[in-house]
């Protein structure tokens, strides 16, 4: 009677996957199989990471579910997208900021802010503490619009090019690795390059039959 037994690679050779590896995937791999990844990883001398990869890569991988998008939920971007951030929006919706700018994007609707930034949007933005950007506006590198209400932190707005002229002219003042990068990349560049980027995403997840 033969026995298989597994054998071993150097963890730092990263050796090709040959046709008898590929055909013993094909015949083994079950992801629904709870320890059957890694009893796959343990039997060819790879790890569970390089095991799921090469799954993907030969069809194995069932892709992942995208939760389908209510008329509700799209009537509501279209009701608030440019007047609630996208982690606001996000939050309400119950979805990842990247899953909402993309609908956003397929509804050619354009979830920058239209009626200004307040106070609370701004400490969101910028990941500032209200004093630091109240600060900002004391000190005139920001400039403020007055709205006429009563609230404390909805008393005034700032508009976009407001903030690209203080981006330009005092990018020293806040910290790059502290504000919302989505939203500060669409500020930037009109949302181009965000745009680009969830194309490629979109691109690279395998379609259902």
């Amino acid at each position: 009677m033969s026995t298989t037994t597994p054998f071993t690679r150097s963890p730092f050779l990263r050796a090709p996957w040959s046709q008898e590896d590929d055909v013993y995937l094909q015949a083994q791999y079950n992801p629904d199989h709870a320890g059957r990844v890694r009893a796959i990883a343990q039997h060819l001398g790879r790890t569970p990471h390089a095991v799921k990869r090469r799954a993907g890569l030969l069809g194995l991988r069932r892709p992942r579910p995208q939760q389908q998008w209510t008329p509700e939920e799209e009537q509501f971007l279209n009701n608030h997208a440019g007047t609630l951030l996208t982690t606001t929006l996000a939050k309400r919706l119950k979805r990842s900021v990247s899953a909402v700018t993309h609908k956003c994007r397929q509804l050619h609707l354009r979830n920058r802010f239209r009626e200004g930034y307040t106070l609370d949007d701004l400490v969101t933005c910028f990941g500032a503490s209200p004093h630091t950007i109240q600060r900002w506006v004391h000190d005139s590198k920001l400039q403020i619009q007055h709205r006429g209400t009563h609230r404390p932190h909805d008393a005034w707005c700032v508009t976009e090019d407001a903030i690209l002229q203080f981006i330009e002219h005092h990018p020293m003042a806040f910290d790059l690795h502290r504000v919302d990068q989505l939203w500060f990349l669409d500020l930037l560049f009109d949302g181009h390059i965000i745009a680009k980027a969830l194309r490629a995403l979109e691109s690279d997840t395998p379609q259902t039959a």
